[in-house]
């Protein structure tokens, strides 16, 4: 196949995959989103970085880097949901573009592009991309940060082999692992891992390989460690809440591994085979992601994480590293690397991802994404309804605060935690959240329910506690109910109101 039709296949097949499938799938936004707008809202107009007005801080976010960004956004009178949406298309781009640059150091320049291809296949990486969500965002940095640290460390591109380390990449890999940092409160653990790699893999010829390695530990170090060590003067904890709330759940044991288990395990498979007996280092760097996060999210709750969000780093580096796997595999029955090899090497890399990876049509894509657009407007419903029938500076007991605690100035108990200090401090946090609202008495308390199939009604642990109490308190009465159904299940808010003044 000539030059040409190789570059006008890639280009019609990253168009469909890069642009039209984001295009289609952009309305896609989770609740989540709206929560660092919260406190950018209150940043910018002078209060703080707080979530509720005269509390003390809690850091309900995942993300500073986007926490800055929706700031700055609202600071220039743009519409922030947009500017996070574009910053995770952007992030998808250049994620793919690492994700090519790693697959160089691997194997040749048409090879590389089967990773990339892998990627955008999957729904659930186009989806997490606009949702406003960080994560390809993250992605991005953590797979530029890891190309400049194996290039600083002396690796090029296949077929040159090893050299002296560079200290520019060096450095430009310290840059993008504070980038990082800022972004998703986990990538320190990757970035120890991979420089404690890099330190093992010194290669014999190199004299002055470790304070070159050095300068780049210190660039990260001195961007990312004032504001790490800021943000725990400020608000008093190590981790963000949400690891507190979620990370450590014994009802979710293994629930997301798993999860990320039965999607990944063919490129995982393929990564066994690259390694198998194999004396490069390298490898290391792409496959021990995956173990890593399979630890740290092994009793996570799995909370705004479906389509393996959480997993989407370690499966971009996983890719690179199962294509060596392939070809590793197809060299043992066309040992001649020619275009019969070639072509075949493209038919199973495009059987692996029609047969591996839950893929989505452009008009499933719309489809999906009609049905959350509907969601959005019955939160909006029902932040209408909080600014209409709720004095200002009162007090609401709500789990899915995002976008109603976003429109809303009123103060918000959130009962699923991610914004509640107090509450990730205790084992039982539901139940002492539940038994908490009705000391508290909030003058508005919504429970958040959803009706499947069977029709068998549902509500998160704290709203299930609540609903009991409910029932037999003549405290609250039950005011209105709002709800919208899709496909095959309901959901809705049913709000209380205080009988009190």
């Amino acid at each position: 196949m000539s030059k040409k039709l190789y570059i006008l296949l890639i280009l019609f097949i990253s168009t469909y995959l890069l642009l039209l499938q984001s295009l289609a799938a952009w309305p896609f936004i989770i609740d989540d989103v709206y929560i660092p707008l919260r406190y950018a809202k209150h940043w910018i107009s002078g209060n703080g970085l707080l979530w509720n007005l005269n509390e003390a801080p809690v850091e309900g976010y995942s993300s500073f880097s986007f926490l800055l960004l929706s700031s700055a956004g609202m600071a220039l009178n743009l519409n922030p949901i947009l500017l996070l949406k574009v910053a995770g298309f952007l992030g998808l781009a250049f994620t793919t573009w690492a994700v090519y640059c790693l697959s160089r150091l691997l194997c040749t320049v048409w090879f590389a592009f089967i990773p990339c291809f892998w990627l955008l296949v999957y729904r659930g990486q186009i989806f997490w991309a606009v949702s406003g969500m960080e994560t390809a965002v993250y992605q991005a940095f953590i797979c530029f940060g890891l190309f400049f640290l194996l290039r600083g460390i002396g690796y090029n591109p296949f077929p040159v082999k090893r050299t002296d380390s560079k200290p520019l990449f060096l450095a430009f890999a310290g840059l993008f692992f504070a980038l990082a940092a800022f972004t998703r409160p986990e990538a320190p653990v990757l970035v120890l891992l991979f420089y404690a790699l890099a330190l093992w893999d010194r290669p014999s010829f190199s004299k002055t390989y470790y304070w070159s390695l050095f300068s780049s530990g210190l660039v990260f170090s001195g961007v990312f460690l004032p504001y790490f060590l800021w943000r725990w003067h400020y608000f008093g904890r190590l981790f963000p809440n949400p690891i507190y709330c979620k990370g450590f759940s014994n009802e979710f044991i293994f629930k997301l591994d798993w999860s990320y288990l039965r999607f990944a395990w063919p490129f995982l498979l393929l990564a066994v085979v690259a390694s198998y007996k194999s004396k490069d280092k390298r490898l290391y760097f792409f496959w021990l992601p995956t173990l890593t996060y399979l630890l740290l999210l092994g009793k996570a709750a799995p909370f705004s994480a479906y389509f393996n969000r959480l997993f989407l780093p370690a499966f971009a580096l996983i890719l690179p590293l199962a294509l060596q796997g392939l070809m590793r595999f197809l060299d043992k029955y066309l040992p001649k690397r020619n275009e019969v090899y070639a072509f075949t090497l493209y038919i199973i890399a495009g059987a692996i991802a029609f047969f591996f990876i839950p893929a989505m049509s452009l008009k499933a894509y719309r489809t999906y994404t009609i049905n959350l657009q509907k969601g959005e407007k019955l939160r909006e419903s029902v932040a209408d309804w909080l600014d209409r029938y709720v004095p200002k500076g009162s007090w609401v007991s709500l789990g899915d605060v995002g976008l109603i605690g976003y429109r809303s100035n009123l103060n918000f108990l959130d009962s699923y935690c991610l914004n509640n200090k107090a509450m990730s401090w205790h084992q039982d946090l539901y139940k002492w959240q539940c038994e908490e609202v009705m000391k508290i008495k909030p003058k508005v308390i919504i429970l958040q329910s959803t009706i499947d199939k069977k029709g068998q009604l549902s509500y998160q642990p704290t709203d299930a506690c609540l609903r009991e109490k409910l029932k037999t308190n003549s405290w609250y009465h039950n005011n209105i109910s709002l709800k919208f159904c899709f496909n095959i299940d309901c959901y809705g808010y049913t709000i209380f109101l205080s009988n009190g003044q």
